[in-house]
């Protein structure tokens, strides 16, 4: 019985799924940037749809992570907006951006 249990719990679910999961939360950072624009703009969804030439539903399946962001979505929305996404990698176990560590080295 534990056996069946284990086979279809969450957790199960999650390591089988690993990837995927993860890309969609990557997906979801980006989204909550733009939902945080939109607001500040106070743009809405079928609004940013329109400018971008999306449909709707499209931009509702990225705002909720069914659909992930790509590479044409971004400049799409840069263009149509002026803007420009400004990317930093963090080294997960540290505070500090990559490139503030390379600077550190440079000073050394």
């Amino acid at each position: 019985m534990s056996e069946i249990v284990n086979k279809f719990s969450i957790q199960s679910y999650a390591n089988n799924n690993r990837t995927k999961l993860d890309e969609s939360l990557v997906s979801l950072r980006f989204m909550k940037e733009i939902d945080r624009f939109l607001d500040y703009k106070k743009i809405s969804n079928k609004e940013l749809a329109l400018k971008l030439n999306y449909s709707e539903s499209y931009i509702s399946q990225l705002m909720s992570g069914i659909k992930k962001i790509n590479t044409s979505f971004i400049n799409k929305f840069e263009n149509a907006f002026s803007t420009k996404f400004d990317v930093k990698i963090y080294l997960k176990n540290e505070t500090e951006y990559l490139h503030k560590l390379d600077e550190k080295n440079n000073s050394i």
